[in-house]
């Protein structure tokens, strides 16, 4: 599963080679500076907030802060506490809610034998008592790695463990971009403003530099990770980058020559 940004993109690569013609600078040059610039829009539309288009601090906040909830919600999804058990049973069956306390507190099996039994409402639990991380991961779409059941599936019971796991899934926020910044900087690309969120995890992705070849110097960008597709279908996050730099070339190109007009009729 990648995601390419590749500058020898026949439409991308016109679009720099009239922009070098009409600045007077060379096509490698032109190539360099747009992928330079291209590097943070490529880690800016993945993954947490896919498709942004602005970029910047507070973007990037902005994205940070969506990817921690939306990660937090994913983990809690799986599971529910002793305590919200309780809340059910004691609003679905208030005559049982006493005996149900007692058995999650002291006898595991009964407990669940009981909620087999009694609270229908439950009957989605597949563990009680302790706590299973692969749940978590079993309940993970392979695709896209969002979790998407309707009912938890485990009573814990081991409240700390929940929130180690939400702890370490949380620190994991901006593996996705990271696979970006490091193909950016395999490209010899040195793009700003990345926070440090993205830069200290180790993500995949594969950076190449042929600016030195005479016939057609290009730039590539690749990320080879784990539910990136899902987000890109149709290479949709790749057109995004590529319409944004050929939007930028041109307006630079017709700003060149609408000075060199204006300069021929004074």
């Amino acid at each position: 599963m990648s995601f390419t940004v590749s500058f020898d993109t026949s439409a991308l690569f016109r679009a720099i080679e009239r922009n070098a013609e009409v600045t007077g600078r060379k096509v490698s040059t032109v190539i360099k500076q747009q992928a330079t610039i291209a590097a943070k829009e490529f880690i800016n539309v993945i993954p947490p907030l896919s498709g942004a288009t602005m970029t910047g601090r507070e973007t990037f906040n902005l994205q940070l802060k969506a990817g921690k909830a939306a990660t937090t919600k994913d983990v809690k999804a799986c599971y529910m506490t002793k305590g919200e058990a309780y809340k059910i049973v004691k609003d679905k069956a208030p005559e049982l809610a006493k005996q149900f306390w007692k058995l999650i507190q002291n006898d595991i099996p009964a407990a669940r034998r009981f909620i087999l039994a009694k609270v229908p409402e439950l009957k989605m639990i597949e563990v009680v008592g302790g706590f299973d991380e692969s749940i978590y991961r079993r309940n993970r779409n392979p695709k896209s790695g969002r979790v998407k059941v309707k009912f938890p599936r485990q009573i814990v019971t081991e409240k700390k463990a929940l929130t180690s796991l939400i702890k370490k899934q949380v620190d994991k926020v901006g593996l996705l971009k990271s696979g970006a910044y490091k193909a950016a900087m395999q490209a010899g690309l040195k793009p700003s403003g990345i926070p440090a969120w993205v830069k200290r995890q180790n993500g995949s992705g594969r950076g190449i530099n042929k600016l030195s070849d005479k016939k057609k110097p290009y730039i590539e960008l690749r990320v080879t990770m784990p539910y990136i597709d899902a987000h890109n279908k149709g290479g949709r996050l790749e057109k995004i980058v590529i319409k944004n730099r050929i939007k930028a070339l041109n307006a630079q190109v017709k700003a060149v020559l609408d000075e060199q007009w204006s300069g021929k009729i004074k």
